[in-house]
C-alpha cells in the first residue's frame, strides 16, 4: 500500500519537474536577451535528467524492483 502511494507521488514529483522545465524554457525563449546566464541552458538540461530519473525511480517502485 505505501510502496504504491510513494510511487505514485514519485512519478507525479518528476511530471511536475518536466512541466517546470518545459515553463522555464519557453519564459527563457521569449525573454532572454544578453543578461540573460548562459549557464540556464545546463540548469535546464539537469532539471529535465532529473525530472526523468523520478519518473523511472517511481515506475520502479510501483513495479516493485526494491523488494
Amino acid at each position: 500500500m505505501w510502496e504504491k502511494l510513494a510511487g505514485i507521488v514519485v512519478i507525479l514529483l518528476g511530471c511536475w519537474q518536466f512541466y517546470a522545465g518545459v515553463r522555464q524554457f519557453k519564459q527563457v525563449k521569449h525573454h532572454g536577451d544578453q543578461n540573460t546566464s548562459p549557464f540556464i541552458m545546463y540548469a535546464n538540461f539537469y532539471g529535465f535528467f532529473f525530472g526523468a530519473l523520478l519518473l523511472i525511480l517511481g515506475i520502479a517502485i510501483l513495479t516493485g524492483a526494491f523488494d
